[in-house]
């Protein structure tokens, strides 16, 4: 249960309650706010909320690329070349 008038809105997550009640103490301008998920649905929150910080914290330390041209330039010299052997079905192919 969470107070109607405690709801404020959030750039990153929209209307968020800050006053959250139990049913005993909930009083007529209370809403049910929560709803049973799984709990892959909230280890996946938890890991969005996780690699968001970490980007934050990246970005702060001046880790992250300014342009978007950096990630392909970096992911390109990263790949292997055609020459290297592949794995496939237990066999090495060249």
């Amino acid at each position: 249960m969470y107070e109607l008038d405690s709801v404020k809105k959030t750039s990153s997550y929209g209307a968020v309650p800050n006053v959250v009640l139990c049913t005993k103490h909930a009083h007529a301008g209370c809403r049910d706010g929560f709803h049973v998920v799984s709990r892959l649905e909230q280890y996946a929150f938890l890991l969005n909320v996780s690699l968001r910080r970490l980007y934050l914290v990246l970005e702060q330390q001046g880790l992250i690329p300014i342009s978007p041209g950096m990630f392909t330039s970096l992911s390109l010299s990263c790949m292997p070349s055609r020459s290297a052997p592949q794995r496939v079905s237990h066999q090495w192919l060249p």
